[in-house]
């Protein structure tokens, strides 16, 4: 797919800046369509699976129109490509007519933004004065190239083109798993290339397995093992594991392409180890009865026996066993909340314990083990390609589902058709040197470690994606914590997206976007915002701004008129003329309507998420603290109300809003709040989990149809010991409320089992879910998942008699 577009200017210098406007037909600026037919026609076959057991061919021949600057319009078919053969060599080429000496290629889709940069327009061995540049890649994945060519009396035209270079296939790896820390022994992991690349007979400095060092996390240089045989394994030592007595083992496939020194290496694959004693085998909280005995299970794989010990169910003290479970008696399962420990121990000498949470007669009657398919269609995956982590999602009017990424800068579009769309958001450009290619400004910073805080040109922070006035508007931002950015500042910005919109031919960036840049806040030089959510109330924008995750700065919550504000995508973050230009904060009596932010700070809450209320127009925000939740509305004389848990949470997030209560959770305690409007009392209902580790209760939508409050269960560690414990669920808000009113005895809820056996991508074999963003399309009851560690989009489709005819 090719667009090009033209734009009158003034004369300019010879390697002027080439930036903007490239990509298709009004309405399909800037995007790509990833399908069967576009793969096909970029890789010229479609016999092979996508491995590289398929070299590529010389590109074919070429029925194009060059490009012209004078033309002002798009030919039907334009003369710019890209080609892959010899498995990872891609060329890009093009014809131009009335240009300048020097065109201007450019990285269209970041993350890095690495610019081929300015080239000849013209070379002597191709029809109509053609030009090509070549580039040997080492890793499969998508790429999107822009041209810009000027024409020597400054009329401008962009184009686009991209191409999918095809990975290798990622090795089976086998073994991992739990240690004895009692009795600690050396692992061995072992791997199978996929037998679909280089044949299992290639020279070792031919096609090899590459493993990442265990300590360093670095891939040494020069160290190669065998793809397959006797030698196809790691040994890893105990003193590998790091200080939680984990290690994430990672191995690829790599090949050298014949006569170069190049390789090509597939995707990562992971195998985790950790040294962990036993656990219970059951729902962690425990929800029963407390009328009959309790039988319980648990791991017998560490030690010589276990140890088990609870003050309110074991009065006689700790009870040791070489059993595989014990018994509780009904009498002493007494309402309320008890714990019991395991811990695995050979003598004198035992391992950490794993604790189980018993919540006996509760009010809430939950299902942990029901299959998602009694309920939905089996799942469609939508593969997702370019950079980012998928986090928040939403179904938009008419056109379908709109996705945030983190790390990356970009706005991810799956149609009403299945096809996927990415479109680059704006970002201004700036040249050091006069000769120089223009580099992309660097807005944000990530926080690398050790290595501190640096500027970048991918937003770390894009936790919200909503739609309104027509629109898609979304957050960027950078690391929230505190110190110096090395090179740079870490900025924030708010961005609209207008599907409606056409891509003006005569502006260089995408008009579909508007981004309104954050000023630096009241007590920061360099941004230091953090904004993280957004809402909208009648015609404002409103946003949170936490200003540091564990600073004592004061959050915020601000708001600005859009009609009010200019858009800023090509500003230069490093000028500070540009910066003095852009939205400010309201002062000396202004309002948002004279084009400045309101701001309210707030100075014990860091407000996080943002929930307009459905009926009297306020805000509810978390509190990433984790000790309110708040209210917000700019009319009250005191804006702020702030609503105490009964005990401090830990990372307050995702947030929802009826007519009847606010719903909101705690991330790390995997509990869902309900604030009662009526009563004002919240009352906290914990997510059962069978995970020993790593599973958040992520996000919350809620479906106002059928009355429930959906949820998803997230695992971020890379490697998952319980795959299937990242799932999604539901509570019964009519029973909840109920319960709340007197009028019912139970809470239902349900969690769901068996979404791992939705389809994976071929290039993130055997990883879990990790979901995060949930979305409830209204009408339908279509849900969304932006899924994490397999970089895709889970779509479930409920059965009628699930969620009830029209």
């Amino acid at each position: 797919m090719v667009k090009l577009t033209s734009r009158k200017g003034p004369a300019d210098r010879e390697n002027s800046r080439y930036y903007g406007k490239i990509t298709g037909a009004p309405n399909l600026a800037r995007t790509a369509v990833v399908g069967a037919g576009l793969l096909c026609a970029l890789l010229a076959s479609c016999a092979a699976p996508p491995g590289y057991q398929q070299g590529g061919t010389e590109a074919p021949e070429w029925d194009c129109t060059p490009l012209d600057p004078l033309r002002g319009q798009l030919p039907a078919k334009p003369c710019f490509r890209a080609t892959l053969s010899q498995h990872n060599l891609v060329t890009v080429e093009w014809r131009v007519r009335n240009s300048r000496g020097l065109v201007y290629l450019a990285d269209a889709l970041g993350p890095n933004y690495i610019d081929p940069g300015y080239q000849a327009a013209e070379c002597a061995d191709g029809f109509e004065g053609g030009c090509r540049y070549r580039q040997r890649v080492n890793s499969g994945g998508f790429h999107r190239w822009q041209l810009g060519v000027t024409a020597p009396s400054g009329e401008q035209l962009f184009a686009t083109t991209e191409l999918t270079v095809p990975a290798p296939f990622p090795p089976r790896l086998t073994g991992g798993g739990a240690l004895d820390p009692l009795a600690p022994q050396p692992v061995v992991v072992s791997w199978e290339a996929d037998p679909r690349n280089a044949p299992h007979n290639a020279t070792l400095r031919s096609a090899w397995i590459a493993v990442q060092d265990p300590e360093t996390g670095r891939w040494p240089v020069g160290e190669l093992w065998p793809r397959s045989g006797d030698r196809a394994h790691y040994t890893v030592l105990p003193s590998m594991l790091d200080d939680a007595g984990e290690l994430n083992f990672v191995a690829r496939d790599c090949r050298t392409v014949a006569n170069t020194r190049i390789r090509l290496c597939s995707a990562n694959s992971w195998a985790g180890l950790y040294s962990t004693g036993d656990h219970f085998l059951a729902d962690n909280p425990l929800y029963i009865d407390g009328d009959k005995e309790l039988q319980l299970t648990f791991t017998t794989r560490a030690g010589q026996e276990r140890e088990l010990d609870s003050a309110s169910l074991l009065p006689g003290g700790p009870v040791r066993t070489t059993a595989a479970s014990i018994s509780l008696a009904a009498p002493n399962l007494t309402a309320g909340e008890h714990e019991l420990t395991v811990r695995s121990c050979t003598g004198e000498r035992c391992a950490a314990p794993h604790t189980l949470r018993i919540i006996v007669d509760s009010g809430v009657s939950w299902e942990t083990n029901r299959d998602y398919e009694e309920d939905f269609y089996p799942a469609v995956a939508h593969n997702l390609f370019g950079e980012g982590i998928p986090l928040d999602i939403t179904w938009g009017a008419n056109s379908g589902l709109w996705l945030t990424r983190e790390f990356t800068n970009s706005l991810t579009h799956v149609d009403a058709t299945g096809k996927l769309h990415v479109y680059e958001v704006p970002l201004g450009r700036r040249a050091q040197f006069a000769s120089a290619n223009p580099q992309r400004v660097k807005p944000f910073a990530i926080n690398l470690g050790d290595q501190g805080r640096v500027a970048t040109s991918i937003s770390g922070l894009s936790e919200k994606v909503i739609e309104a006035h027509g629109k898609l508007w979304f957050t960027q931002g950078g690391d929230r914590h505190k110190g110096a950015v090395q090179g740079g500042v870490n900025y924030s910005r708010i961005v609209s997206f207008d599907p409606a919109a056409q891509d003006l031919a005569v502006t260089a960036q995408d008009d579909r976007f508007c981004v309104y840049a954050m000023p630096s806040a009241p007590d920061a030089a360099d941004g230091d915002n953090h904004v993280l959510s957004i809402a909208a109330v009648g015609q404002r924008i409103w946003v949170s701004e936490m200003r540091g995750l564990r600073s004592k700065r004061p959050g915020a919550i601000s708001a600005f008129l859009p009609d009010a504000v200019h858009c800023s995508n090509d500003l230069d973050y490093s000028d500070p003329r540009a910066l003095a230009g852009i939205m400010s904060y309201c002062s000396n009596g202004a309002t948002a309507a004279d084009g400045c932010i309101e701001t309210w700070p707030i100075a014990n809450a860091k407000p996080a998420m943002l929930e307009a209320d459905p009926t009297d127009g306020s805000l509810w925000f978390t509190d990433a603290g984790g000790n309110y939740l708040g209210n917000f509305d700019s009319r009250r004389e005191q804006p702020f109300k702030l609503h105490p848990l009964a005990e401090p949470s830990r990372l307050d997030w995702s947030i929802r809003a009826d007519a009847d209560a606010v719903y909101f959770v705690s991330f790390f305690k995997r509990t869902l709040y309900r604030f009662d409007k009526r009563l004002q009392s919240i009352q906290g209902l914990t997510i059962p989990s069978r995970a020993t580790q790593g599973a958040k209760l992520h996000t919350i939508d809620i479906d106002h149809r059928t009355r429930r409050i959906w949820f998803t269960l997230a695992n971020e560690n890379p490697v998952a010991r319980k795959p299937d414990a990242a799932t999604i669920g539901y509570i019964d808000l009519d029973s909840w409320q109920a319960q709340v009113n007197g009028k019912a005895e139970k809470v239902r809820g349900v969690v769901y089992t068996g979404l791992q056996r939705a389809p994976y991508p071929e290039r993130r074999p055997h990883r879990h879910q990790g979901f995060h963003g949930i979305a409830v399309e209204p009408g339908t009851g279509r849900i969304a998942i932006a899924t994490m560690w397999r970089d895709q989009v889970t779509q479930l489709s409920p059965r009628p008699e699930f969620y009830g005819a029209d």
